[in-house]
């Protein structure tokens, strides 16, 4: 559950920026053939749809490391500041236990932080059933309005009360028509829709509308999808007028200009009356090929675009807000590699217990994050590194805080906005950027 909810942020990241690239394009050369756009809006799309991500170390799109409740460093709590914030634990007799917390209207516990991804969750897939139902009936709506067309050959029909020329099918695409058109434009008009169809442009528009749906709450999906609609209508104005002399280009806009406005509306079918007829009409007068060094750049920045956006980095670097405290059940017997970065709530805190247990100070010192401010006999103590940690850990870790560490339940950590605590404040650790979950925070407690 809340792997998807990672995978669909990856994902929208990376086509975020793919996006930008897309677009910074089309404004840099407005000129150039749409074969290159629509190449790029089709690399958008699979990486829209696809789940799966190449790992490699020159990919500017990190990781998100499935981790704890921030997402970047924690200030260490200082002093009577440190008490008030990050744990009460030190007056005597107060209880930091989850429930304590939460029934005074505190920090939340771990269980209701686990409920946040379910509500997300089911918020999209709200979202995804709507759209998916919205269209479902247009397509049906659409249907209906063509039940009476009359076929004129093959995949070629023609309606009555059709405001404009449009396609419908995803498999197997119908062109209809509306009655009263002359000769050349029916001709013209069908030159454009068949270009739709040889660029396999009806799937193309299915899966649009498929990514629109999984990706509704992203609004630049809507953008691209908007943009994306214009570029094919561009490329098959090109593609159809590639031989036109000027009096046929002159017709073709004419032809576009009585139907511009006139699209049906509705999202299942491309329509030959789609917005943008300015802009189209300027493209037929004004497109121009690229010559061989720009094709060649072109082509090579596209394959390294497409290299970025099908992998990801090997760093994690962007930790994200979703809580783990509760992993997978047998992750401790498995055993782990000291030294090696951790993301799990309740490993790590094995890790802690483990050298509390062994009263082993420089493997405590691995598990921290420095610099951090403590107190060591009622003063103040700023603890830069391993080796200072390592002096003081007999005054800081006495027997009273050795065992409220070891008398924490790690199946039932609690956890804030400031990170996970062991014991009635004891040890407080969270996550930070490349370094995994670390100590920030060590409260002792007096003999």
């Amino acid at each position: 559950m809340t792997k998807l909810l990672i995978l669909l942020l990856r994902i929208n990241i990376q086509a975020t920026l793919f996006l930008l690239f897309i677009l910074l394009l089309r404004c840099c050369l407005p000129r150039v053939s749409k074969r290159y756009v629509c190449l790029l809006w089709l690399l958008l799309l699979i990486r829209l749809l696809c789940p799966f991500s190449i790992e490699s170390p020159f990919a500017l799109v990190p990781q998100l490391a499935d981790t704890s409740t921030t997402t970047g460093e924690i200030s260490p709590p200082a002093g009577e500041e440190s008490n008030a914030q990050a744990s009460p634990s030190h007056a005597p007799g107060i209880s930091l236990e989850p429930e304590s917390m939460s029934a005074t209207g505190g920090a939340r516990s771990p269980y209701l932080l686990w409920q946040l991804p379910i509500c997300w969750l089911g918020l999209w897939l709200i979202g995804v059933m709507g759209l998916g139902i919205r269209y479902l009936l247009q397509y049906v709506q659409m249907k209906r309005g063509v039940q009476f067309a009359i076929r004129l050959e093959k995949n070629i029909w023609e309606c009555e009360g059709l405001a404009c020329p449009f396609i419908m099918g995803c498999w197997r695409p119908q062109i209809y028509l509306p009655f009263a058109l002359s000769e050349e434009q029916r001709k013209l008009i069908l030159a454009h829709e068949n270009m739709h169809i040889q660029h396999h442009d009806p799937l193309l528009y299915f899966l649009a509308l498929l990514v629109t749906c999984l990706h509704w709450w992203n609004p630049f999906v809507w953008l691209a999808s908007n943009r994306m609609k214009a570029d094919w209508e561009m490329f098959c104005d090109e593609a159809a007028l590639l031989s036109a002399n000027r009096r046929m280009k002159k017709q073709y806009a004419e032809t576009l200009l009585q139907f511009a406005g006139l699209s049906h509306g509705l999202a299942p079918a491309l329509s030959f009356g789609q917005s943008l007829t300015e802009k189209r009409i300027w493209y037929i007068f004004n497109a121009k090929p690229l010559r061989r060094p720009g094709k060649v750049l072109l082509i090579t920045g596209i394959c390294v675009c497409a290299l970025q956006l099908v992998s990801v980095s090997s760093q994690y670097l962007l930790p994200i807000p979703f809580p783990t405290a509760y992993p997978t059940a047998n992750s401790m017997e498995e055993g782990w590699p000291r030294g090696e970065v951790v993301w799990d709530a309740q490993l790590f805190a094995q890790q802690i217990m483990d050298c509390i247990r062994e009263n082993d100070a420089q493997c405590l010192a691995t598990l921290l994050h420095y610099p951090f401010i403590t107190k060591v006999n009622g003063v103040r103590f700023r603890v830069s590194g391993a080796d200072e940690f390592v002096q003081i850990y007999a005054q800081l870790i006495t027997e009273a805080t050795r065992t409220d560490i070891l008398d924490s339940a790690i199946t039932e950590l609690f956890s804030n906005q400031y990170g996970y605590m062991m014991g009635q404040g004891s040890v407080w650790f969270s996550s930070f950027p490349q370094e995994g979950l670390k100590i920030y925070a060590i409260n002792s407690i007096a003999e």
